[in-house]
């Protein structure tokens, strides 16, 4: 094949034609303007949808709050537009965690109240991480996200409202690479060359990015979100279910919002030994967390010391079987199992850590270990936490063919759909899921534990071989999807197939200042 800037063996340099000379001017400007870039340049600190699309609203003249040419905020359900029986709505936050423009939860609050009054709503809210913002790059995570939101709606054949949220924030700082040339061609490429160092380096700045975000605004959207689908379903005799999703720094943002808002409900609505409350949501699932594995230590430690109900719960209620909280980690995914542990070796050297020497009664994971190790580890790397690995219980191990994009890939929907319907379990009662090969082959993998039934709590923290994930941001691919339906389903367990929707989830946690008899 011969390239536009390659000589034929009959041409000498002065008979270059015309039009090839323009070419290589053009790709000589664009390379020097990419290495320009990286010097002087970055990814604007801007918003991306701020403009009030609300079609019922009052359309006067908005003020603008934020600069820049903006998006639609709120793109409704409809069913004239191919692969949108969704609604979705955005909120922005700003480099130092504020939002970009309130009025963003408002509009999101209005919105969703519509939906839920409407009908049976599933409202999903994903935090999006590394590489990424609410910007329509192609390969970004809102293409994706559309592609979810859609398959969920088809997989569940129009019984709900499926209403998405995507919390966006400045997850991408360096330009280049990804969504500005055709894909595969020789400018993607070299662009993708010349940005690749700034792009890994990148990591830890996002990751205090991601620090500064998982403050009180974020907290209070994401968990408003929830508060206002639950109302509007019981005020207008609907249900309602809500499924939190966190990536990489999402994850680690979702995470630490979480714990502060189950901390309030344990504390608000469960303040004698063994009270009942209201979980802050239904489900919530991190994936390829990139957080440091301290958060996820503390709130396990809080569920093996007051957990009450472990095993058997029925109904609605959380348990270790049923879990509240799901992590997945690729084994494969550098980014938080290379990049991770090397920068923050560097950022810790100098910290101030104690030894952990608790006792053994409640597992090994604060006894006899330097704290430092759950600072350096994100928790799907970290083995004193790992709950369960994915393994394959029957057929063989098949790389994922599909990923999402901003066109959602029928193929993808035929394992999604039976693990979301199909209660699958191994011959004691392992978790189960199936994945399909593109000529129908099926695989089953089954969740094996990796630590012992007693110490098993409702934050499960499960590694996945690279036939799941294949690297850091491979986590809308088919089989990792039809893993995330089945854990649906497991946090859904008496539902009827297909049928995600329930009164809100209920947990049981003990008093820490109760005493049994005789102690």
């Amino acid at each position: 094949m011969i390239l536009p800037t390659q000589k034929t063996p009959a041409q000498r340099p002065h008979e270059a034609p015309i039009q090839n000379r323009g070419a290589t001017m053009r790709d000589t400007w664009v390379v020097l303007c990419s290495i320009a870039a990286i010097v002087t340049g970055c990814v604007s600190n801007r918003a991306y949808r701020d403009h009030d699309s609300r079609p019922w609203a009052n359309q006067q003249a908005q003020v603008d709050f934020v600069q820049g040419v903006q998006l639609d905020q709120y793109e409704p359900y409809t069913i004239e537009k191919p692969n949108h029986r969704f609604d979705l709505s955005y909120i922005e936050f700003d480099e130092k965690g504020d939002y970009w423009d309130r009025r963003q939860l408002g509009w999101t609050v209005q919105a969703i109240k519509r939906a839920a009054g409407a009908r049976d709503v599933v409202l999903v809210v994903y935090v999006h991480g590394w590489q990424n913002d609410a910007s329509n790059i192609r390969g970004h995570d809102v293409g994706k996200f559309h592609c979810l939101l859609e398959h969920l709606a088809e997989a569940d054949q129009d019984r709900h409202r499926f209403f998405g949220v995507y919390v966006g924030w400045r997850g991408k700082s360096v330009p280049g690479g990804d969504g500005v040339f055709r894909e595969g061609s020789i400018l993607d490429t070299i662009s993708k060359g010349i940005f690749f160092v700034p792009h890994e380096l990148s990591f830890y700045s996002r990751k205090n990015a991601a620090a500064r975000v998982a403050d009180l605004p974020v907290t209070e959207a994401i968990f408003q979100s929830v508060a206002a689908t639950r109302k509007a379903a019981r005020e207008s005799g609907h249900q309602s279910r809500t499924i939190l999703i966190g990536h990489s720094f999402g994850a680690l943002l979702l995470e630490k919002a979480m714990a502060q808002a189950l901390a309030a409900k344990v504390i608000s609505e469960a303040p004698g030994d063994g009270g009942t409350f209201t979980t802050p949501a239904d489900f919530v699932v991190l994936l390829n967390s990139a957080g440091e594995s301290i958060y996820a230590k503390e709130m396990i430690d809080m569920l093996r010391r007051r957990y009450i109900s472990r095993k058997g719960a029925s109904g609605n209620e959380i348990s270790a079987e049923h879990p509240l909280i799901v992590s997945i980690t690729s084994k494969a995914d550098w980014a938080t199992g290379i990049l991770f542990p090397v920068g923050t070796q560097l950022s810790n050297t100098t910290g101030t850590f104690r030894k952990y020497e608790w006792d053994t009664k409640f597992g090994d994971s604060s006894h006899d270990v330097s704290q430092k190790e759950y600072f350096t580890r994100t928790p799907g790397h970290n083995n004193r936490l790992i709950s369960y690995e994915a393994k394959v219980a029957e057929g063989t191990a098949r790389t994922p063919t599909y990923q999402d994009s901003d066109v959602c890939s029928a193929e993808m929907l035929a394992a999604f759909r039976r693990n979301l319907r199909e209660p699958l379990t191994g011959p004691k009662g392992e978790v189960r899921f199936l994945t399909l090969a593109p000529t129908g082959e099926e695989t089953q993998w089954e969740l094996r534990p990796k630590i012992a039934d007693r110490l098993q709590t409702p934050y499960w923290i499960i590694q996945v071989p690279k036939e799941i994930i294949r690297d850091h941001s491979d986590i809308f691919n088919e089989n990792a999807l039809a893993m995330m339906a089945r854990l649906f389903r497991v946090s859904n367990p008496q539902s009827e197939p297909g049928v995600m929707t329930t009164a809100p989830r209920t947990m049981r946690l003990a008093d820490p200042g109760a005493t049994k008899k005789g102690q």
